[in-house]
Order: structure tokens, then C-alpha cells, then sequence
């Protein structure tokens, strides 16, 4: 990363300017050890702010069913390629569908990875 955005080193992670990534805003990095300008995953519930979360509460409340949540790009394979709209139903349909075949219960986890192609 240090190669591509020369400024991590000399930056606060949440205030990251880069002439190479002028539109960058954070570097957002799995595990323990810490990097200079970057933040690990674990730390973004200790930053964010109230605001943030009465905002998140509010989106919460305004996010319908049927609103599109995700967008896959086909391979045009029966014809010319193209992007499929999934609504938050859609996901959450296909891993009821997924529990209830594999008999999940209660205490069970399921992680969809949907792609972002298909």
C-alpha cells in the first residue's frame, strides 16, 4: 500500500489525502497488528460516533424489503451480459431457503458470500 499511497506513513487514518487516491477516504485492514493510516476492523464500532449510529438507526427504519441491496453483473451467457438488481428480500429469502434445507436452528450461522458476478 505504502508503493501506491506514498502519504500512509505521514497521514491519520481517518484523514487520509493522497495525490495517487484523491477520492480515498479510509484503508480498512483485518487483523490485530496496526498499520500507520489504516484502520483495523475491530476498531470501527469504537469510532464511530453517535450521530453515526442515530443515522444508521434512521436508514434502518427507512430500508424496505424490496429496496435493491446488491447488484450482480452476469456473463451474458444465453445473451448479452447484464446487471441483476437483488432486493434485502432476495438475500434473506435464499438464507431462510439454505437453514431450512440444511436444518439449521436457532443457534446456527450462515454466511452468504454472494458475488458480485455470476
Amino acid at each position: 500500500m505504502k508503493h501506491i499511497i506514498p502519504e500512509l506513513g505521514n497521514t491519520n487514518a481517518n484523514t487520509i489525502r493522497s495525490k495517487s487516491a484523491p477520492y480515498l477516504e479510509n484503508i480498512i485492514v483485518c487483523g490485530t497488528k496496526k498499520h500507520k493510516g489504516m484502520i483495523n476492523f475491530d476498531e470501527l464500532y469504537q469510532i464511530s460516533s453517535i450521530q453515526e449510529e442515530y443515522e444508521l438507526g434512521e436508514r434502518e427504519i427507512e430500508t424496505k424489503f424490496d429496496d435493491i441491496t446488491n447488484i450482480q453483473y452476469t456473463s451474458g451467457t444465453t445473451g448479452f451480459p447484464k446487471a441483476v438488481a437483488l432486493t434485502h428480500h432476495n438475500i434473506l429469502n435464499n438464507g431462510n431457503q439454505l437453514g431450512s434445507i440444511m436444518n439449521f436452528g436457532p443457534d446456527s450461522k450462515l454466511l452468504i458470500g454472494v458475488p458480485l458476478y455470476h
